[in-house]
């Protein structure tokens, strides 16, 4: 098995002059994970969002690898990322920040965290499903160089692992080659 990023922290500067610290997530930070989820989905409706209760993060985070982000000018968690790792591939299974944590640049500096690391460690392709119902998470996306994929594209064996059968209907698989 590939070295996963081992126990190390990044401190990254964020546009609004504040640091953001990335470090893997404990099994105490659970319930942050569930905070920070329940209240980035707030943007959504009541008929739409689902508030989510610790014993739901309990499962998820026993299932994927998270990482906490945490501003150190306030010693405060305002977001995480969880993905999974399928032989040499990786699947975002979220990323979620605090409402009012979002569209500072935290996002761009997260992923990029794992880009990077993930890159180090010789994956090569991200993919995630993205929300139909929220359009700035997909140009989110696009910004940080992930494309739509499309089933009637003629796309080459590196790409063959996307497993398109388990899509709602409200998602997209969208898909991302490291080349950093």
């Amino acid at each position: 098995m590939k070295c996963i990023i081992k126990k190390q922290q990044a401190e990254i500067k964020n546009m609004e002059n504040y640091t953001i610290k990335i470090y893997k997530a404990a099994e105490e930070h659970i319930d942050d994970i569930t905070c920070i989820y329940n209240d980035s989905i707030k943007i959504f409706s009541s008929d739409v969002r689902k508030d989510s209760d610790r014993n739901q993060f309990i499962d998820f985070y026993n299932s994927n690898i998270v990482y906490i982000a945490e501003r150190t000018d306030i010693s405060k968690k305002i977001g995480w990322i969880a993905y999974k790792i399928d032989r040499d591939h990786i699947f975002i299974s979220g990323l979620y920040l605090l409402l009012n944590e979002q569209r500072k640049g935290n996002g761009t500096k997260i992923l990029d965290y794992c880009f990077k690391s993930l890159w180090k460690n010789n994956y090569k392709i991200i993919s995630l499903n993205a929300l139909k119902t929220a359009p700035w998470s997909v140009e989110f996306y696009k910004r940080n160089g992930f494309t739509i994929f499309d089933h009637n594209i003629e796309c080459g064996n590196e790409l063959e692992f996307i497993k398109t059968e388990e899509i709602k209907n409200w998602e997209i698989v969208m898909y991302k080659i490291l080349n950093i």
